[in-house]
């Protein structure tokens, strides 16, 4: 307000007031408290419409009906959606690419401590080659041990992790390769290294004229704490 305390509209206000009409108006106030707030329940918009309604509370939920998003399929509707689902989904991915590079700095310091030698992290030079580290068998055996890492930020009982087909072929291609396996919900992290051959079982095979892609495992498929003997896919 101005010294004859009369409220003076802010820029945003007056940006406000140019839209179409209260729904267009409501829906522009929901996006932007999203962004300002970030509320826990809003990372659900990425579930869809009516899964959102599960997770948010009731006077969001009702906003949301009165802001005409949560029932019209209408372009405009569809692309309020589309834009605040990609924008969670963008920073989903960030929190999961940040777990990825906590566990693959713990697999860095695992394999050093392991062999008095720092392994070689590929996957911060290239993407996509098929494994995260090129360590080696042993201290005193330099035979190269390609190492997977998977983390998760959930605990043991509740975490998962996805293995591609090209890591699954460039990893059971190699004679000594491992899955190491990191859940940061706890200190001490909870660990294991799989061998690759012990993933076998849970490999899918094409059928037909259908190939996999992409195959998710639990973690409480694998004992934490494993000490195992590395060795080949053979």
């Amino acid at each position: 307000n101005d010294n004859a305390s009369n409220l003076i509209l802010t820029p945003a206000g007056k940006d406000l007031l140019l839209l179409d009409g209260p729904v267009y108006r409501l829906r522009s106030q929901v996006s932007t408290l999203m962004d300002r707030l970030a509320p826990p329940w809003a990372a659900a918009v990425v579930q869809g419409r009516k899964a959102f309604t599960q997770y948010a509370p009731l006077e969001v939920v009702q906003c949301f009906r009165e802001a005409g998003i949560l029932d019209s399929t209408d372009e405009d509707v569809i692309a309020w959606w589309d834009t605040i689902a990609a924008r969670y989904r963008q920073e989903r991915d960030i929190a999961r690419m940040q777990t990825g590079r906590k566990g693959e700095r713990l697999s860095y310091h695992y394999e050093h401590n392991r062999t008095g030698k720092p392994p070689y992290w590929i996957s911060l030079e290239y993407a996509g080659v098929g494994y995260d580290l090129k360590s080696q068998l042993a201290t005193d055996c330099t035979d190269p041990l390609l190492v997977e890492v998977k983390a998760s930020a959930e605990s043991w009982p509740n975490a998962r992790f996805h293995l591609t087909r090209n890591e699954w072929e460039v990893l059971s291609g190699e004679q000594y390769a491992v899955v190491h396996l990191w859940s940061l919900a706890n200190l001490p992290c909870d660990h294991a290294v799989i061998p690759i051959a012990e993933m076998t079982p849970h490999i899918p095979t094409n059928q037909g004229g259908g190939a996999w892609e992409t195959v998710e495992c639990p973690f409480s498929a694998f004992a934490p704490g494993t000490n195992v003997e590395v060795t080949g896919p053979g």
